[in-house]
């Protein structure tokens, strides 16, 4: 059995690369959904975080066509891009939200 290497995720044909998003966020949802149901998993929060800090970074990586990177190049490149994408993401959302909402990622209600 010929195991891939997820670190060269960026390379991998399509179909490879697309049954790796989707089961990662397929465990990544059920994984919530026991938590909320009661079941406490208590890595979850990890997986959630180590899949926001890879997965989105490898899929911008394969939108650029950045190939034939080497394992710590992909590494460092996808973890970058991803913290980028989440915080610039946040950014967008407290920016615009904010004509609509008082507080828009807040945890606490506005009175």
């Amino acid at each position: 059995m010929n195991v891939r290497n997820p670190l060269e995720a960026n390379d991998w044909d399509i179909a490879a690369f697309l049954k790796l998003v989707a089961s990662l966020q397929l465990s990544v949802w059920l994984l919530l959904a026991l938590d909320a149901f009661g079941l406490h998993v208590p890595i979850v929060q990890e997986l959630f975080v180590l899949f926001t800090c890879f997965c989105a970074g490898v899929i911008l990586l394969r939108v650029f066509k950045l190939h034939n990177l080497n394992q710590i190049e992909g590494l460092l490149y996808a973890v970058g891009l991803s913290v980028t994408t989440v915080m610039l993401t946040g950014l967008f959302m407290n920016t615009v939200y904010s004509l609509f909402i008082s507080r828009p990622l807040s945890l606490s209600r506005s009175s």
